[in-house]
């Protein structure tokens, strides 16, 4: 079971060049709108312990999210979902991309292309689904 993105047409070495250099330019944006002096003075603020803090809660919030996107997956019929650590990793990926790519929905549209296969014939749409059922469910919990 393969939960890469399909390989776009047209060759691998631009889509692995692109894969680089789209980050790389979307964080060198955005220390275009946050003046370097600002950055280093909040940067020199941290402490070793709230770092420590931040990695342990993000770390488990992603653990717990992924957990819930596996429930969702085998509440929309998919027999055989992918590995927790699978569904986690992918989970650190659509987080980048939902941090750094405008509208927010990057690594949700990220998440879906990899687990269209575990759809079966269903594919895209299943998957966008159940990504977007996710969501929801997010939702509703932090409503509560």
């Amino acid at each position: 079971m393969n939960l890469a993105a399909p390989k776009p047409r047209g060759g691998g070495k631009v889509s692995r060049v692109l894969r680089i250099v789209v980050p790389i330019v979307l964080l060198g944006y955005l220390f275009t709108l946050v003046p370097p002096r600002e950055l280093l003075t909040a940067l020199s603020r941290l402490t070793l312990a709230s770092l420590g803090t931040v990695a342990v809660v993000m770390t488990l919030s992603l653990a717990i999210m992924s957990l819930r996107w596996r429930l969702t997956m085998l509440a929309c019929g998919v027999e055989k979902p992918a590995s927790f650590l699978r569904l986690f990793r992918l989970y650190w990926v659509g987080t980048f991309y939902n941090a750094f790519v405008p509208g927010g929905l990057g690594g949700d549209v990220a998440r879906a292309l990899a687990t269209q296969g575990l759809f079966g014939p269903r594919g895209m749409a299943a998957s966008l689904s159940a990504v977007f059922l996710d969501r929801v469910l997010g939702l509703v919990g932090l409503f509560l």
